[in-house]
């Protein structure tokens, strides 16, 4: 390797606490983050259900 060159590139990553590529944790996020977020909305959506269940079955 002559000076001035970097000893890291994609194909030779750096060798450190990050080994992990970007590009893989970024994919991973917007892969995970909407069944996540879909989740949280089915959660959300059974809760309310049964809160309105419940308070029909008050009134009535």
């Amino acid at each position: 390797m002559s000076p001035g060159t970097r000893a890291t590139s994609a194909n030779r990553p750096s060798v450190g606490k990050n080994k992990i590529a970007k590009s893989v944790v970024y994919g991973g996020l917007r892969y995970f983050a909407p069944i996540f977020l879909a989740s949280i909305r089915i959660e959300l959506a059974k809760a309310a259900a049964a809160w309105s269940t419940a308070a029909l079955s008050i009134v009535s």
